[in-house]
């Protein structure tokens, strides 16, 4: 479900970001060399929490087939840290918990989602599978300033979810689930109001039948899984009861996937 890998060379600092996370290249269990986006609990406001829901996320997401980078558990050794000529930069490594989150560098020629930018032809199927898994993980993070959504042509890339499955949800905070009338109304009264939101609201055809057979298609044993994916040292039953809950929510999301789309398709029309 996911591969593991070693880092082999740090590039440099991202210019971008909340916690500008580290570009770095990474080796693969297979002995592939890639170039990814690391992310470790403990660099700069990254939590375990944060990582936790990342890995998550992407674990689904890919279940789902949600159009993201291929996600990664990446270990350093601590003579590779000991090695980082900057030594802001190797306290920073050594402070963090490995392994690390990681995602594959998405390339070249990727930009950000603008104002302006459409969901027709391919996007549109894309688009909508980005907002429904936003819409069943209460993610309030891809709008505003941070889209967290990559463009190139006909492509899209859905990247940063360290805000889904969020506390308030996790705890048992009495708020509709998203299959229940009025579960998705905060996407329509969000400060940070979805980017997809708008553009699929402009199609009256929707069509949502790809999206019920990957979610009605998940297995216990998937999802169950990913509990298992969890690295121990990830703050051990922390990281384990937010996983728990996330996987609460996922398998009520498939086991009540008609009233989901229902919902989401009554806040496109308003």
């Amino acid at each position: 479900m996911i591969r593991t890998a070693e880092l082999i060379r740090f590039d440099r600092v991202s210019t971008s970001g909340r916690n500008r996370p580290p570009l770095v290249s990474i080796l693969t269990e297979d002995d592939e060399e890639l170039e990814a986006v690391l992310k470790p609990a403990g660099w700069r406001e990254l939590q375990v929490s944060s990582v936790t829901k990342e890995l998550i996320s992407s674990i689904v997401g890919g279940l789902v087939g949600l159009p993201i980078c291929e996600p990664f558990l990446v270990d350093a050794d601590p003579k590779f840290i000991g090695a980082v000529q900057d030594l802001g930069l190797r306290n920073e490594f050594a402070g963090c918990t490995w392994p690390a989150f990681a995602t594959r560098h998405a390339g070249n020629q990727w930009q950000n989602w603008s104002i302006g930018d459409k969901l027709s032809g391919t996007r549109l199927e894309l688009g909508l599978s980005v907002l429904f898994f936003d819409a069943v993980s209460d993610n309030s993070d891809r709008g505003g300033t941070t889209p967290n959504l990559l463009v190139k042509g006909a492509e899209i890339r859905a990247i940063d979810h360290e805000l889904c499955f969020p506390g308030n949800q996790l705890i048992g905070m009495a708020t509709p689930p998203p299959w229940d009338p009025g579960g998705m109304e905060w996407l329509k009264n969000s400060p940070k109001k979805n980017v997809l939101l708008e553009p699929a609201s402009k199609h009256d055809d929707l069509d949502f039948e790809s999206i019920r057979t990957a979610w009605s298609d998940l297995a216990d044993e998937e999802i169950d899984a990913i509990l298992t994916l969890i690295p121990q040292n990830w703050g051990g039953g922390q990281a384990l009861s937010l996983a728990h809950s996330a996987i609460q929510r996922i398998k009520g999301v498939r086991d009540n996937i008609d009233g989901c789309i229902a919902e989401l398709t009554r806040v496109l029309s308003q």
